[in-house]
């Protein structure tokens, strides 16, 4: 015995899950102690398995190992347990590894013989998430900030694992969880390199600073957690329904009108604009485009400023001019801070109709259920001057 540690004894060491052991034996040789130094951005893992020293006074195991039998750059120190995970590897590349053990005197034991071994490729799924508009890659754990009233933020949620991606589900908590409404994803799974959207936006019900937490999760897979953060400012914000209590949506809705007979008016629609920011709605004004805006006749809003909650109304007539399908768009500015103009695709079916016209030789119209065509006095059996009477589709 020497410093508490034996010489004899030899243990086995093994590599899993290769089939062949090899020997560590006790040589005190003083060397310092290393942690682990993996490789950044790699996801490769092996475990390590040897049999237990049976020393006394056994501290530990030390695992070194590299991607060069000649040198074995990385290190892992463990407690007296007999496997340790190496993490951090690169798949498909040869690693090389050796054992040894270390007594409470921090005197070590020589290197068992080296075994190596390939990587095996990860087949799992794995989260990752885009920020849509900057397409930055988010990290789990990070943040991305919200302005008030500033729109829809996107997340692309991507399957970047070699397997598939079961059970996908996103959902938001914490204090100000209501104050960032999310679309759930389209799908529940994703194959491998496959990707799907959601969209938040943050809709603070009062001021202030707001956070909540964004969880991305599938089956089996950690969270793949995103903080959300705002500060909630008074803004106007906008809505149009029509009829009431459907909302639209500024630059894809469109409204269409009744079949119409040219120069005569059509049916009249109402629409409702309603405030629902924290800030006064002002500068409501309405106009048309387009080779139809002719077409619409178009009242302004019955108020130009709401107050937070408050609603006014505007109304479109269709007259049309000409037959045919008649479009044009509407436009509605307000000091919304993203949808200002507010747009509304108008569209009206418009058709010729007959239009009868009966007149007389002398070109007198007659009107109809009014006009009387005389023959003057005639005697019984003669005939009456003959009226020609000409009939005209105006």
């Amino acid at each position: 015995m020497r410093n508490g540690c034996g010489r004899g004894n030899p243990i086995r060491c093994q590599l899993v899950p290769f089939p062949y052991s090899l020997f560590i034996r006790f040589l005190l040789i003083w060397l310092p102690l290393a942690g682990l130094s993996p490789a950044a951005g790699l996801s490769g893992s092996v475990t390590v398995a040897w049999n237990a020293n049976t020393e006394s006074n056994l501290s530990g195991y030390r695992v070194l190992y590299g991607t060069s039998s000649s040198n074995l750059d990385r290190s892992l120190v463990v407690g007296t347990v007999t496997t340790a995970v190496l993490s951090g590897l690169e798949t498909g590349a040869t690693y090389y590894c050796a054992v040894q053990a270390f007594n409470t005197s921090s005197l070590y034991s020589s290197l068992s013989p080296t075994l190596s071994f390939v990587v095996p490729e990860v087949i799992q799924p794995l989260i990752t998430v885009q920020q849509g508009s900057t397409g930055t890659a988010l990290s789990s754990g990070g943040r991305i900030t919200l302005i008030t009233g500033g729109g829809t933020e996107s997340l692309l949620i991507q399957n970047s694992g070699t397997a598939s991606l079961t059970g996908l589900k996103v959902t938001v908590d914490g204090a100000n969880a209501v104050d960032f409404p999310t679309t759930a994803p389209a799908v529940t799974s994703l194959a491998a390199g496959e990707s799907t959207p959601v969209y938040v936006q943050f809709r603070p019900a009062g001021t202030g600073p707001k956070t909540a937490t964004l969880h991305v999760t599938g089956d089996g897979l950690a969270s793949f957690d995103i903080v959300l953060s705002g500060d909630g400012i008074p803004v106007p914000e906008i809505v149009v329904e029509q009829p009431l209590g459907l909302e639209l949506a500024s630059g894809q809705a469109t409204v269409h009108f009744n079949h119409s007979v040219i120069g005569e008016s059509g049916n009249t629609e109402t629409f409702t604009i309603r405030n629902i920011g924290t800030a006064a709605l002002n500068g409501l004004t309405l106009r048309a485009s387009g080779d139809a805006s002719g077409d619409y006749l178009i009242s302004q809003p019955e108020l130009t400023s709401l107050a937070p909650e408050a609603t006014t109304t505007f109304q479109v007539t269709f007259r049309p001019t000409v037959s045919g399908i008649r479009v044009a768009t509407l436009h509605l500015a307000s000091n919304d801070p993203d949808e200002s103009p507010f747009d509304i695709v108008l569209e009206g079916n418009s058709a010729s109709v007959p239009e009868i016209g009966v007149s007389l030789a002398d070109s007198t119209s007659l009107t109809d259920g009014t006009s009387t065509v005389g023959f003057g006095n005639v005697a019984l059996g003669e005939i009456a001057e003959t009226q020609i009477l000409t009939i005209t589709n105006t």
